[in-house]
């Protein structure tokens, strides 16, 4: 989980240094404040689609992400092209992050 979270951190931060400021996204969090150290990356990240939060409209910055938010986060960033013949857990079957779970496993 530290590994996850020092991954996040950095691509927040990575955001702030290559100039993210300011951006200005649809959506707001109920627990993400205009002064919270992180806002305009996590907003930045939302516009580009990387994070949805969560249903009940949070974003939960300061909460671990789980090994299946991260499997649906490096779906959405990957470019890479999924392989054919994979076969997928069916833990992931029928749950919310279907989708990005068995795209993230076939992309490698």
């Amino acid at each position: 989980m530290k590994l996850i979270k020092r991954i996040i951190s950095a691509a927040l931060f990575m955001s702030i240094a290559l100039g993210v400021h300011n951006v200005s996204a649809d959506s707001s969090f109920k627990d993400v404040s205009s002064t919270h150290w992180a806002t305009n990356a996590i907003q930045s990240a939302v516009s580009k689609g990387y994070f949805k939060g969560y249903a009940d409209g949070t974003f939960k910055p300061n909460a671990p992400v789980t090994k299946e938010e991260f499997a649906v986060l490096l779906s959405r960033v990957s470019t890479n092209e999924p392989k054919e013949g994979i076969v997928f857990p069916s833990s992931v079957l029928g749950r919310w992050s279907e989708e990005g779970v068995t795209d993230a496993i076939s992309k490698g």
